[in-house]
C-alpha cells in the first residue's frame, strides 16, 4: 500500500511525499516462524518506505528533480539482506517535447 501529497509551493516548484509499505505473510505453512524470523525467508515479513521530492520546472519543457528515499526491511523480508535499512538519493532533469 501507498499514500503520497504533492504540494505546489509556487508555480514552478512542486513538493512531493510519499509512504509505502509491504506486509508479507508466511507462505510456507511449514516455516517456522515465531512472530516474524529474519532467519529466513519463508516468514512473514514487512517493509516501510518514505520519500521526499522537490522538482523544479525552469519553462514548459525542462525540469530539474532531488529527492531521496528512506526504506526499512523488518523480518522475514530483511532474511540475506545485509542491512535492514537504505536511502536511496536521486537527482536528475527531464527534457519534455
Amino acid at each position: 500500500m501507498w499514500a503520497g501529497v504533492k504540494y505546489s509551493y509556487s508555480p514552478h516548484l512542486d513538493l512531493f511525499a510519499a509512504w509505502y509499505y509491504i506486509d508479507q505473510n508466511h507462505f510456507n505453512s511449514e516455516a517456522k516462524c515465531p512472530g516474524g524470523v529474519k532467519d529466513s525467508s519463508q516468514c512473514s515479513g514487512r517493509e516501510a518506505g518514505y520519500s521526499l521530492v522537490a522538482d523544479y520546472r525552469f519553462n514548459r519543457h525542462f525540469d530539474l528533480y532531488v529527492g531521496a528515499m528512506y526504506s526499512h526491511l523488518a523480518d522475514g523480508l530483511a532474511a540475506g539482506s545485509l542491512t535492514t535499512f537504505t536511502v536511496g538519493p536521486t537527482i536528475g532533469g527531464r527534457f519534455n517535447f
